[in-house]
This record gives C-alpha cells, sequence and structure tokens, in this order.
C-alpha cells in the first residue's frame, strides 16, 4: 500500500511530551567543569578560597605599598637634613624594611586605646608598666611621648598641683634611692600629671603580709594564686590631673598603628604582612617541590616497578625517617645561616615524600587499564605515558594533597621561627613575632594575638579549600 492511499484520518501528530524524552536537560560538563561545579557549592571551601586569594594579594602587594610609602619618608627626611644644612645626618640615614622599624617612642600601643582627657581637643595615653604617656591631638597620636618632668628642678611646681594631703603621702618615697621608679611627673597644656605606682605595690605588701607565715606549703601557694589573681584586677596607675585623680574618658581606634606596636615600637600590622610573604613563600615553594619531585618520583617508581621500585622507595624510607628538626639543624650547621633559605631548603628535602607514596600508590592502580595497555602498544615511551596518561588521571588526589600540604608547611614554619631554629629575628615571621610577644604576653597579650589569629586562620582556610577539592574532585560524588 503506497503513501498516497493512506487515509488522512490514520495519520496522528506525535504529543510534545513524548518528543521531549530525549532532550539533554543539562549541558554536558567535562570532569574538571564539574569539580569546579560542585566546589563553588561547597561554601566552606569558597570561603576558604577567597581568603586565601585575599591574603595573597595583601601579603604579596601590600608590602610594595608599604615599601613605596617608607621610601618616601625616608626621602622627605633626607631632603629636610640637607635642607637645614645637616649633610652629615642625611648621609648616615638609611631605608629600614617596614617590619624591622623601630620608634622606641611608639613603644607598646595596642590597636584600641583608652585615653583621659585634658581638653576637648587633647588627650592622653598611659602606657601600661612603662611610666610614659602619648599625646593625642585632634585624634592624631604624637611621633613621641611626653617628655617626663624633673622633680627636683621643678619641686615647687609639682607640690602646688598635687596638693597638701597626697604630698603628705608621697614624701616617704622621695627619699628612697629609687623614688622615681614610684611614681611620674608630666606636663600637658599647662597641667600637671601625676602618675604614682607605689599603691599597687603597696597593695601586694599587704596582701602578701601573712604568706610568709604560713607554714602549709600547699595552702601557701593557693594563696599565691588567690593574691596574683586579685592584683590582675587592680589597676597598676592612679592618674592625676592638679590633684584631682582622672579616669579614663574616651576609646579611641590606633588610626596611626592599626594592630599596635611591639616592644621596639614597630607597626605590628605591617609584620604581620611581611610574615603573610614569608608564610606564603613557604607554602608555596613545599608546593612546588611536592609537586616536581613527588610526583614525578612517585610515578617513575609507580611504574617502572621491580628492583627500581623497591629501591626508590628505601630511599623515601630513610629520609622519612630522620626528623624535619634534625636537617634543619644540619643544614644551619652546614651553610652557618639561619633564615628563609634554610627553612625551604628543609622542607625540600624531606616534604616530598609523602607525595611520593601517594602518587605511587595512584600509579599502581591506574597502570593496570586498557587505555596504558593500548598506549604500550603503539609504542609510547615511559615519559609520554607518565605525562599524558598516568599523572593526569591521577591530578585529583595530587591536587587535593598539595592543598593539604601547604597549611602543614606555614604551620611547621611558624613552630620552627617559634622555637628559635627557623627565621632568624628581626626579620618579621609569624613565628618570630609569636616568640618576641611570649616575652611581654601579661601585659601586652595582643602582641600575641594578630601573629596567632593569621597562623590560625590561614591554616583553616586553606584546610576548607583542601577539604571542598576532595569532595569536588572525587569521580564517586558526581551526579
Amino acid at each position: 500500500m503506497s503513501v498516497k492511499k493512506i487515509p488522512t484520518e490514520m495519520w496522528e501528530r506525535v504529543p510534545s511530551e513524548s518528543m521531549d524524552k530525549d532532550v539533554i536537560a543539562r549541558p554536558s560538563l567535562t570532569y574538571w567543569q564539574d569539580a569546579w561545579r560542585r566546589l563553588k557549592q561547597n561554601k566552606l571551601a569558597m570561603f576558604g578560597l577567597i581568603c586565601v586569594i585575599g591574603l595573597i594579594i595583601w601579603g604579596y602587594f601590600g608590602t610594595v605599598v608599604v615599601e613605596w610609602k617608607n621610601n618616601a619618608e625616608y626621602e622627605t627626611n633626607y631632603e629636610e637634613l640637607v635642607a637645614a644644612g645637616k649633610q652629615a645626618e642625611a648621609d648616615a640615614t638609611y631605608v629600614l624594611q617596614p617590619e624591622r622599624k623601630i620608634n622606641n617612642g611608639n613603644s607598646n600601643l595596642p590597636a584600641i586605646m583608652k585615653l583621659y582627657k585634658v581638653d576637648e581637643d587633647t588627650y592622653f595615653y598611659l602606657v601600661p608598666y612603662e611610666f610614659k604617656i602619648i599625646l593625642v591631638e585632634d585624634g592624631q597620636i604624637a611621633d613621641k611621648p611626653v617628655p617626663e618632668m624633673d622633680y627636683r628642678r621643678d619641686k615647687d611646681k609639682i607640690n602646688e598641683s598635687i596638693g597638701a594631703d597626697e604630698l603628705a603621702h608621697i614624701e616617704q618615697y622621695l627619699t628612697l634611692p629609687k623614688a622615681m621608679q614610684q611614681f611620674k611627673f608630666f606636663e600637658v597644656e599647662d597641667q600637671i600629671i601625676y602618675v604614682p605606682y607605689y599603691f599597687w605595690k603597696e597593695k601586694r605588701a599587704e596582701l602578701e603580709a601573712d604568706l610568709e607565715d604560713m607554714s602549709n606549703r600547699d595552702k601557701r601557694d593557693d594563696e599565691r594564686d588567690r593574691v596574683d589573681k586579685v592584683l590582675k584586677d587592680t589597676p597598676v596607675y592612679h592618674v592625676y590631673m592638679n590633684g584631682e585623680e582622672v579616669k579614663t574618658s574616651k576609646t579611641m581606634l590606633n588610626n596611626k598603628y592599626w594592630f599596635g606596636t611591639d616592644q621596639l615600637g614597630r607597626d605590628i600590622y605591617s609584620r604581620v604582612m611581611y610574615g603573610a610573604r614569608i608564610s606564603l613563600t613557604v607554602a608555596f615553594v613545599a608546593t612546588l617541590v611536592n609537586f616536581i619531585i613527588g610526583v614525578f618520583y612517585g610515578g617513575i617508581s609507580g611504574y617502572i616497578g621491580g628492583t627500581v621500585d623497591n629501591v626508590m622507595m628505601r630511599i623515601v624510607d630513610i629520609i622519612s625517617t630522620v626528623p624535619l628538626l634534625i636537617y634543619v639543624i644540619l643544614i644551619q650547621v652546614f651553610f652557618d645561616q639561619t633564615g628563609l633559605f634554610t627553612i625551604c631548603l628543609a622542607l625540600g628535602i624531606v616534604f616530598w615524600v609523602r607525595m611520593a607514596r601517594l602518587v605511587r600508590g595512584q600509579i599502581l592502580s591506574i597502570k593496570e587499564q586498557e587505555y596504558i595497555l593500548a598506549a604500550r602498544t603503539i609504542g609510547a615511551s615511559t615519559g609520554r605515558i607518565l605525562s599524558r596518561h598516568l599523572i593526569p588521571n591521577a591530578m585529583g588526589p595530587i591536587i587535593v594533597s598539595l592543598a593539604m600540604s601547604i597549611p602543614s608547611a606555614i604551620f611547621t614554619e611558624a613552630f620552627l621561627s617559634f622555637i628559635g631554629i627557623g627565621i632568624a629575628v628581626p626579620v618579621a615571621s609569624w613565628g618570630t613575632m609569636a616568640q618576641e610577644a611570649t616575652q611581654n604576653l601579661n601585659a601586652y597579650p595582643y602582641q600575641l594575638f594578630y601573629p596567632a589569629l593569621f597562623i590560625s586562620a590561614t591554616v583553616l582556610a586553606f584546610n576548607f579549600l583542601g577539604d571542598g577539592l576532595r569532595d569536588a574532585l572525587d569521580p564517586r560524588l558526581r551526579k
């Protein structure tokens, strides 16, 4: 029966629903495109990626801006000295790296300062435990502390401002050999500021009066601990202005040193920034060594197998049995120096070992696949099989391992610098900053807070990113 003879009523239009069954609802994605799609769905991983990118930009490019500003300041100071006819002083000046630039006058300034009021536009900050005050005028912090008054020279002026009752109380300290350690006098805007320290010592002496009479050692130690807790809540200073005690009246963010200054007056913000650059440099060196040595060493060992595999893995076992600390010490003795080169060389010797074992295991499972046999059959060389077939197909676990090794390298550098065998002082490293901050931890805890915060945040960011990469690159999780 021909088509022309088929009646029209026998023809029936196909429903549109049946045609939609063969439509591809989602565009076809490659393995890496699908991995990126799944990585973007992981909020913690993306947060870690943003933090890592921000840290790289801040650590490397931020230091360039700080150095430029420091050089501009140096040139200005040099020109001013030359214009004033002080050529010798101008020639003696030189550019210090911002993270090493010392200003003892502004040492131990916190990021948040509690100020005492002098007048409407003038305040001052009292640096704890240092007997010095920093003037703040119109919201700007002075470069140098207020000069201390000489009690013997300005005795009449000081005594008149203190008041008779307070003067009678401190006269007993004026005769002591170290009298000036008990109180200080300053003059700001024609007002005398009196800062006594002796009362805190009197409080300690009062609380510890009965300790020596206690025969029970445990009870005496408990009582001493209680005294220490009470003294922590006792203000170190009383501040008097023209004979009347004053309290802090304003809290201000440090607009000159955003993270405060350390015991030498160095800007903690600049030093943390330089510490980021050092930590990231160590991390990237460890990553590069992991990829170049670990991947190809493990790939060759796993692909060739046999005696070559046994010998190469025994070398790995020997290297991994020696602790990293021993390598660092031996390298320092051999090269007679400490610093970034020592850390990078030690990490280069040790860090690729774990990667080599991982890649070897992956290659052992992949090399038995049919496409590897086909490559061998058509005469592909060992190098081509490794670089074009084996390593690319093992790249998922390799990338995850690289991402997880970066926080380990950062923490290792910080730990070695903290114990004094890593980056050498005065170069700024998060580890050296933490080590220096522990010396004044009770008095200025903020100096330890910032390097510890950035170490923790960086390690967490890389861990979040590594966990996200592990999930995104796992082919079993594809949907």
